[in-house]
């Protein structure tokens, strides 16, 4: 075997152990379930939020100190709101972070299988072809193909690179289409 083709399998090698460093992927339920949970919390934030812009202050209280006692409530309102998040968004990230895993993993399979140097140095290339795309579809359970969160992450080549920060409610409204 050739050194060229000793490289291409030590990287294949090194790419599988890093797919397999990965917490498992989370259950459709879940993910829906988080879903669900951050939408509400972000209702329930709207609302708070809502019910504080609402108030009306009196005439004896300064409208600097008025604005301070609507700024403190917004605060607490915004971080138990994120706490109450924190976790969904955990799991709703591992979920993407497969995703993007696996598109790597395909892309690379497919580099592999399509360039002739690599066929023509070793069979071992080939057969680490074989075992990255094995690898990808061996972290997608069954019914995940048909999971709305799976046409829109799938997309994401890069989703922690090149992509701009995105809203909760944003994300959470791309998988509900």
């Amino acid at each position: 075997m050739g050194s060229s083709a000793m490289f291409v399998d030590k990287i294949v090698e090194e790419m599988m152990r890093l797919n397999k460093s990965l917490p498992i992927m989370p259950g459709i339920d879940k993910v829906e379930a988080a879903k669900v949970l951050i939408m509400n919390m972000e209702k329930e934030e709207q609302m708070k939020l809502e019910t504080i812009a609402q108030q009306n202050k009196r005439k004896d209280v300064p409208e600097e100190v008025f604005k301070i006692l609507q700024e403190m409530p917004r605060n607490l309102v915004y971080f138990q709101s994120k706490e109450q998040k924190r976790e969904a968004l955990k799991l709703l990230d591992l979920e993407n972070v497969h995703y993007l895993f696996d598109e790597l993993i395909q892309r690379s399979s497919k580099c592999l299988s399509l360039n002739p140097q690599a066929n023509n140095t070793s069979s071992a290339s080939s057969r680490n072809s074989s075992n990255l795309s094995l690898a990808n579809s061996s972290s997608f359970n069954g019914s995940s193909f048909n999971s709305p969160a799976t046409t829109t992450t799938m997309s994401s080549s890069s989703f922690y690179s090149e992509k701009e920060p995105v809203k909760v409610s944003e994300l959470i409204m791309e998988h509900a289409i």
